[in-house]
């Protein structure tokens, strides 16, 4: 079934409720073999990827049949993976994270190392601390960026998410899992126009000036993160020398805060956000099934019964001499 889905055969949502039935059912029997994050992550993406993303009226899922209402539940699920996990680094109050020295002994201790880890560790300490400062930056503030109803914004979350994925790759073997969530990504990347391949390009002097707007408000909101996230710290040398380094400021208690009054917002910001894109669905279905209702009627006729519409062609009917049979061609046909 897998393969009838990768193939693009077949990718109709009862396929993947197949698959993540299938899967959950490993779960329960494998036990400590299948307690993984990664496998958790998959019935979870499979089960909303196939309630609200995948097709049910057509075997093949095209952007065009992919209601936009389907792209924010992922979305959240994207957004609380990474949030969490940078939580979770902090409320485990270790050393390592406190002082962004983890990445000093990751490569070296981690379960999988692939071939390039060895480089890595031999990277010098400022770029490696800097390397943990940037994960949590990625892993907390940035993923704000993946839920905001502004696509411009969330391209920006979902390429930093994708280049924290792609460098974990590089250096270490941790399954599917960076895969599935590069492609949790996709969603972020898909506006209220369905448009993925051909992304939206607003050439207008005014879209142009409101790209640069949300590209700055993205930058100065990181800033501020990073600001309230790190503080510097001066510390003594074995050599006698006074350095200054970066120290992470948050504790435990300053993430439990974040964690109850973030959210439960995040949560109805999301909830009512899916509701926005499922009310504009309705409209778009209701007044295309009105536009085919009024398909092979002349549109001066329609004109003429709805006064909103295009008055120039009812002038050109009643221009037309009625002894004239050729005027059956002349209608324009909505």
């Amino acid at each position: 079934t897998s393969m009838i889905i990768a193939s693009d055969i077949a990718q109709h949502a009862l396929l993947y409720l197949l698959v993540t039935a299938i899967y959950y059912f490993l779960v329960l029997l494998g036990g400590q073999f299948y307690t993984f994050q990664w496998d958790i992550l998959l019935i979870e993406a499979g089960f909303l990827t196939a309630v609200c993303f995948a097709p049910w009226q057509s075997l093949h899922l095209t952007t065009k049949d992919t209601p936009s209402v389907g792209c924010w539940p992922i979305r959240f699920l994207l957004f609380k993976l990474m949030f969490m996990s940078g939580i979770v680094k902090i409320q485990a109050e270790c050393p390592t994270w406190q002082n962004l020295t983890a990445l000093e002994y990751h490569f070296a201790t981690q379960c999988l190392p692939g071939p390039l880890a060895w480089y890595a560790h031999q990277l010098p300490p400022f770029l490696l601390r800097l390397g943990v400062a940037t994960t949590f930056v990625i892993e907390m503030p940035a993923t704000i960026l993946l839920i905001v109803p502004w696509l411009r914004i969330r391209r920006i979350g979902a390429w930093m998410q994708i280049v924290l994925q792609v460098l974990i790759i590089a250096t270490g073997n941790y399954n599917f899992f960076n895969i599935l969530t590069m492609a949790l990504c996709i969603p972020c990347m898909i506006g209220e126009d369905n448009s993925v391949k051909k992304w939206s390009r607003d050439t207008s002097r005014l879209g142009q000036h409101l790209k640069t707007i949300q590209t700055v408000i993205c930058v100065l909101f990181l800033a501020i993160a990073c600001k309230e996230m790190f503080h510097v710290e001066q510390y003594m040398t074995e050599e006698g020398k006074q350095m200054r380094w970066l120290k992470l400021s948050m504790t435990r208690y300053d993430c439990n805060n974040i964690a109850e009054k973030t959210l439960p917002t995040i949560v109805l910001f999301t909830l009512l956000c899916t509701f926005v894109s499922g009310v504009r669905l309705v409209r778009k279905n209701v007044t295309g099934l009105t536009g085919h209702a009024s398909v092979g009627f002349p549109k001066a006729i329609y004109a003429e019964n709805n006064p909103s519409t295009d008055i120039s062609c009812i002038s050109r009917l009643r221009s037309l001499s009625t002894n004239d049979w050729s005027w059956k061609s002349k209608f324009y046909w909505h």
